[in-house]
């Protein structure tokens, strides 16, 4: 099966950081979109003193409420400042350590892209052919394509009961 053709405009989008905040009787919350590490950094400076979450996917949103004893009809307690580091180069990377025999693999990596790449370098190395046979049955294709390697292992690191497909031992 392989997937439809990607219209031309949106191929061709090229991201720019964005910034927004909605204001409520109960709180302020941020909402960025970086493009850099350094842009990263500065948002991190500029709210040292809240409470900010990096984020990929978010799909935690959709799971967390299980296990942090919110569930069925409350919806997780996010960050005030949640950074979305998915269009940052440096963390969307996957590249391969010749002399090694590994993968680098950057923090905002979706599982969908992780499952592609290990595949792609399954031939020299067994080890990760298991390793993309057991990624191939984590969730489903829409949460593989949204969610981030790094933020399974976070989730599963805030709630230990988080049955990770991802994490072992």
């Amino acid at each position: 099966v392989h997937d439809p053709e990607v219209p031309s405009f949106i191929a061709s989008y090229v991201p720019i950081p964005l910034c927004f905040h909605q204001a409520s009787e109960a709180a302020v919350v941020w909402w960025y979109k970086v493009l850099t590490l350094e842009q990263l950094s500065a948002v991190q400076a500029k709210h040292k003193d809240e409470s900010v979450m990096v984020v990929g996917g978010l799909t935690s949103r959709g799971v967390s409420k299980y296990f942090n004893q919110t569930a069925p009809y409350n919806r997780p307690v996010l960050s005030s400042v949640l950074v979305d580091i998915t269009s940052i180069p440096a963390l969307t990377a996957i590249v391969p350590v010749s002399d090694k025999n590994c993968l680098s693999v950057g923090a905002a990596v979706s599982l969908t892209a992780l499952l592609a790449a290990l595949r792609q370098t399954a031939s020299d190395n067994p080890y990760l052919e298991t390793l993309a046979h057991h990624m191939s049955k984590v969730a489903n294709h829409q949460v593989r394509n949204a969610a981030t390697w790094a933020g399974n292992l976070s989730l599963a690191r805030a709630f230990p009961s988080f049955p990770s497909d991802l994490v072992t031992g």
